[in-house]
């Protein structure tokens, strides 16, 4: 018994990649990771290489949001603030940040004092 190769040569990839299969096809087909196959592909030209800095560097100049959907909410026991927020590996977002109201800090602040404002 010798030593067989697993992740098929170049012209067996090209006629699978051809043939309309993914690369998870053709990592079950031959029981190797996914990763494998992909190096392959890149390795022979079947598809790109796309390194991390690239994909940043995309995400990166992608527009922010637009403004429309800014602001703030006041709610009885908190402040909701819509915001653009740059997410790691995904771009700009439009993130909600909910803070506590500043009457309830008054309040903890007063009744740590025994102060007359405890009430509020």
């Amino acid at each position: 018994m010798g030593w067989e190769r697993k992740v098929p040569n170049e012209a067996k990839l090209v006629a699978l990649m051809k043939a309309g299969k993914s690369i998870n096809d053709i990592a079950k087909i031959y029981r190797v990771r996914p990763q494998a196959v992909r190096l392959h592909a890149i390795r022979y030209g079947l598809i790109e290489c796309r390194t991390n800095a690239v994909r940043l560097a995309e995400l990166q100049n992608r527009p922010a949001p637009s403004s429309a959907k800014r602001g703030f909410a006041v709610h009885d026991d908190r402040i909701t603030f819509t915001r653009d927020a740059h997410v790691a590996g995904r771009g700009w977002e439009l993130r909600g940040l909910s803070l506590p109201a500043p009457k309830i800090y008054v309040a903890a602040v007063a009744a740590k004092q025994g102060g007359a404002h405890a009430s509020l």
